[in-house]
């Protein structure tokens, strides 16, 4: 006997099934160019705050990247709000962290 789905649980797949290759490869892609863009710069970090805050939302990203493989946690909007100001922290974590070192080392040249 066949069951009818109308929906899968596995965000990744859910993905792909809504939006096709494009979207999918533009919403996730999205997703691993900010963790590569973050690890990339993570050494440039010197300040323990920056480099714990990005750590762990680069690891708080990648558990709900597992998380997605059991349920559709990207369509739920109190996790999508919180993920893109996650996001937005990161981001703005690794700019300043940077920025900020780059000043540093011209001033004192």
């Amino acid at each position: 006997i066949f069951t009818e789905a109308e929906s899968t649980d596995n965000d990744f797949l859910r993905a792909l099934g809504e939006t096709g290759m494009l979207g999918f490869l533009t919403f996730f892609g999205t997703i691993v160019f900010i963790i590569f863009y973050s690890a990339k710069n993570y050494k440039k970090i010197n300040d323990i705050f920056y480099a714990g805050l990005v750590a762990s939302i680069v690891a708080a990203i990648i558990g709900l990247l597992v998380n997605a493989v059991y349920i559709d946690v990207f369509e739920a909007s109190k996790v999508a709000y919180m993920f893109w100001i996650m996001i937005a922290i990161l981001v703005a974590a690794v700019k300043l962290s940077t920025t900020s070192q780059n000043t540093i080392d011209s001033k004192a040249k």
